[in-house]
């Protein structure tokens, strides 16, 4: 089973906050695919279970897959393969490594804002890969364009999210209408880790900053609100 933080003990799975959880799968080199990820699992213990697999549509991500994990529902994203520096695809190898762990450090940072870290693929001592909370929801954009919520509203709620990421430190940056989705119990969140950066001395010295933010979402919003 996942294993659960001291203090957890006790407690029924299903009622664990998913924050609470922690899962840790030490390999020795990247996995090249998540059929492979879930083979290294299985063989660690863990009930696997590949739902659906899709390519990552962001280059720095190698392949997203939705597992399930001793019964609890995961997205596996992984870096591609680690390579010597002398490789002609050297950079593109560490651009994706740079973005595994930087999706790592913005789920652990927004957790409750962002579908909740579950664990980390380790390799060579390096994350290579993440385990998140499967969300079940709608694009924001494609929530907006069907009617499931009106464009004021997806605003007003998206404004909220940027305020509460605010609340912990963090920004919104280099996100899309696609990287929000609505859940059906109408909670607007976060899906991608990497569209959050810690706050610099400059945000926190500039006294616009929490109209630049509304500004921020606005703008990315613009296309989807006035379709």
């Amino acid at each position: 089973m996942i294993s659960h933080e001291k203090g957890c003990e006790g407690d029924p799975f299903e009622q664990q906050r998913v924050s609470q959880i922690r899962l840790r799968i030490e390999m020795q080199s990247s996995p090249g695919s998540v059929e492979e990820l879930i083979v290294a699992m299985r063989g660690q213990g863990h009930e696997v279970e590949l739902v659906s697999m899709k390519n990552a549509g962001v280059r720095p991500f190698g392949v997203i897959g939705h597992i399930r994990v001793d019964g609890f529902g995961c997205v596996a994203k992984l870096a591609g393969e680690h390579l010597p520096e002398d490789h002609p695809d050297y950079f593109e190898a560490f651009v994706r490594q740079g973005a595994i762990e930087q999706e790592y450090e913005g789920l652990k940072a927004a957790t409750g804002l962002t579908p909740r870290l579950i664990g980390e693929i380790v390799a060579e001592g390096q994350t290579v890969g993440v385990l998140r909370q499967f969300i079940d929801g709608t694009p924001l954009a494609d929530a907006i364009k069907s009617g499931q919520i009106e464009p004021t509203e997806a605003l007003r709620k998206a404004i909220e999210l940027a305020q509460a990421i605010n609340d912990r430190g963090y920004r919104l940056w280099d996100c899309e209408p696609n990287n929000l989705w609505l859940k059906p119990d109408g909670e607007v969140i976060l899906i991608e880790g990497q569209c959050l950066t810690p706050h610099t001395e400059k945000d926190r010295a500039n006294p616009h900053y929490l109209a630049d933010q509304r500004k921020f979402v606005e703008e990315m919003l613009e296309p989807v609100l006035t379709q």
